[in-house]
């Protein structure tokens, strides 16, 4: 073999041992990202998929991503022709040089159903004290949250559409939850761990400007409280979970919702054709004004949408310049996959869906 052919050789072997090394990062830069706007993208379209279904009282389920493993496969090589005999025999046929690199990426994905028992106790009881206090101190500016979490305050019951209580009550959460997130918002309350220890909790008043003291005599008063002899700058609140008004220690009992009743809650905010509630494919009640989301439905898919599903031949969306709409689903979404993720955690007593993706 030529010199000059053996060189040639020499050097593309090299380069697909360096082509091997550098493999494996690229395909990280390459595939991460895609694998992850995929799930993200997907579990937008689940969660917004069981609130339409909700909505419309149907059946709905969960599958989670469990696994996805990519095996990525790199393969090199080189070649080259040569003629034996006379030149006339293979003059015009031969490539003399010739060189090959393949990467092939076979992903295989894994998903879990979410059911049994721990899903069910997830979705409809209360969710925990700790949980929703993280929250409230999270999302604080929000009026809309207080009344996505809470269900009842002191005594004070939030009116949905699926329950018949009187406007003087809804209209004493929804006063209730704007004291909150405004006095909040200033700084003058604080939902605070009491002393460290797990599960105890206290709302901290401090007032930080001269109308933070006159909100916060308002808020006692809507909370069932003693009137005060003299506005005060500085208290603090005990906060149980518990039913009904608790005036004689001046403690804040609240009610949370479960994920049942969230679902239920954020299914009323979707505008639903008026040909599916003539043929009651979906019940009809008065849209909440103080939920914090708007879904819409168009018969053709939405240009502008950070999500969409279809149901029923319509398409449900939340516009993506829709911000508060946005964030509501963003947090309705944590809370839930938070709820659930206990439950999915017992995937090995439950079937688990592989699919292998083919080359």
């Amino acid at each position: 073999m030529p010199r000059s052919l053996l060189g040639f050789l020499v050097i593309l072997t090299s380069c697909a041992a360096v082509g091997c090394n550098v493999a494996g990062p690229n395909v990280i830069r390459g595939g991460r990202q895609v694998y992850n706007d995929a799930i993200v993208a997907t579990n937008n379209e689940q969660m917004l998929s069981m609130i339409v279904r909700m909505r419309y009282q149907e059946p709905f389920g969960m599958l989670a991503v469990a696994s996805v493993t990519a095996n990525v496969r790199w393969q090199a090589s080189v070649g080259g022709q040569a003629g034996i005999g006379p030149d006339q025999n293979f003059a015009g046929n031969l490539v003399p040089f010739s060189a090959s690199a393949l990467v092939e990426e076979n992903p295989t994905i894994s998903y879990v159903p979410v059911q049994g028992d721990d899903y069910l106790r997830q979705m409809l009881s209360p969710t925990p004290l700790d949980m929703t206090i993280l929250v409230l101190q999270s999302v604080w500016y929000e009026p809309h949250v207080v009344a996505l979490l809470l269900e009842e305050i002191n005594g004070v019951r939030h009116r949905t559409p699926y329950n018949n209580q009187s406007s003087a009550q809804d209209a004493r959460f929804e006063q209730l939850a704007q004291l909150l997130s405004s006095l909040s918002q200033d700084g003058a309350l604080t939902w605070v761990n009491v002393d460290g220890k797990p599960h105890s909790y206290a709302l901290y008043f401090r007032a930080q400007r001269d109308s933070d003291a006159e909100d916060y005599a308002r808020l006692r008063e809507l909370l069932g409280f003693a009137p005060l002899d003299e506005l005060v700058d500085q208290a603090q609140h005990r906060i149980v979970m518990g039913v009904g008004a608790q005036t004689d220690e001046e403690v804040i009992a609240i009610r949370t919702r479960s994920m049942y009743g969230i679902f239920k809650l954020a299914a009323a905010a979707i505008d639903v054709p008026e040909e599916h509630l003539e043929v009651s494919l979906a019940p009809r009640f008065m849209i909440p004004d103080d939920i914090g989301f708007n879904i819409r439905c168009a018969e053709r898919r939405p240009a502008n949408a950070l999500v969409a599903v279809q149901h029923h031949g319509w398409w449900f969306w939340i516009d993506a310049t829709d911000l508060k709409s946005k964030m509501m689903f963003c947090l309705l979404e944590a809370v839930v996959t938070a709820r659930v993720a206990d439950a999915a955690q017992g995937h090995s007593q439950t079937p688990v869906l592989t699919v292998p993706v083919s080359r």
